[in-house]
């Protein structure tokens, strides 16, 4: 009988730690680093995220208010710095609102979406 117990008892140990372990596995947040606009559109780049195989691309007329999901951008790099290992991805909003136009980023794996970056604001006229 106390056997039957300590297996059964490291099994829920092991299943139960490999459930956590897949979350952890999840990106790390990106880091927007780049933001400017004109001419109607606002353009903004982040550092890529290793393991992301995509970003989803939030916006927020404010920082405190809700962000809601406009678009997406493939994991891929679109700027190379390859001494400095400086790859980022830029996004371009076509159609900003008029206003503040708060930005962030998360990134995206088969384990999940990462927290959110860090917002960048700019006002749009």
């Amino acid at each position: 009988m106390k056997k039957t117990l300590l297996i059964a008892t490291i099994a829920v140990f092991i299943f139960s730690g490999c459930n956590k372990d897949d979350a952890d596995n999840k990106p790390e947040a990106p880091f927007l680093t780049n933001l400017s606009g004109g001419l109607g559109v606002v353009q903004f780049s982040w550092k890529t995220v290793t393991g992301a195989t995509s970003y989803n691309i939030y916006r927020s007329s404010s920082e405190k208010g809700t962000f809601n999901r406009i678009g997406s951008a493939s994991g891929l790099p679109t700027d190379y710095n390859i001494n400095g290992f400086n790859f980022k991805r830029q996004y371009v909003d076509q159609n900003p609102l008029s206003g503040d136009n708060s930005y962030r980023v998360t990134a995206v794996n088969s384990d999940g979406e990462s927290a959110p970056s860090n917002i960048l604001t700019i006002k749009v006229n």
